[in-house]
Formats: C-alpha cells, structure tokens, sequence
C-alpha cells in the first residue's frame, strides 16, 4: 500500500488543490502521480513543498530512510526516485 505520493501538474506540490481567483470563480489544479512512496529505505509522509531544480523534484519525507527518520529525495518528470539524503537524528528527524 502506498503511503504518499508526489503528484505534478501546472503546478508543483503534494496534494492537489483547488485555487479560487477572480470574484467566485473555483478552478481545479490536476496532477499526475509520478511517484509513490512504499515506506522504509525510500521514504514516506512526503507532505513538504517540493522544489524543482533543472526540472528534477526535491523534497523530503517525514518517515523513512535509511534511520526510518526522514529523508531528502528526488524524483524525476520520468518517476524515478532516489534518497539523496537520509537523516540520523543527530543531523536532524522527522522534517
């Protein structure tokens, strides 16, 4: 079962949303899944705003990793994931 996933469309983020602009008009923002976070090593709980950089995602989970406290991650518009960094609880836990 997938813990969280990183969703992308016109706009980056975790969870999709739904923006209100002008006067009462409600648009929706879709996203297309790209990765879904297993638990463990990998991560999971990703909730934090991702960052695009040259078009690869960063962003960090709050469980998970190689100490199961959280980790650093990217994933590429192809879905492929990789821990980049993975805390210990001395450098930090749980962002």
């Amino acid at each position: 079962m997938a813990v969280s996933s990183v969703r992308v469309g016109s706009q980056f983020g975790v969870l999709a949303l739904t923006l209100l602009t002008d006067v009462g008009t409600a648009r929706a923002v879709t996203y297309n899944q790209l990765y879904s976070f297993p638990g463990g090593a990998n991560g999971a709980y990703s909730r934090a705003a991702l960052v695009n950089v040259g078009g690869t995602l960063y962003g960090t989970t709050e469980q998970g990793g190689a100490s199961g406290l959280g980790a650093v991650f990217s994933v590429t518009p192809a879905g492929v994931e990789k821990v980049v960094y993975s805390f210990s609880g001395g450098d930090g836990a749980y962002p």
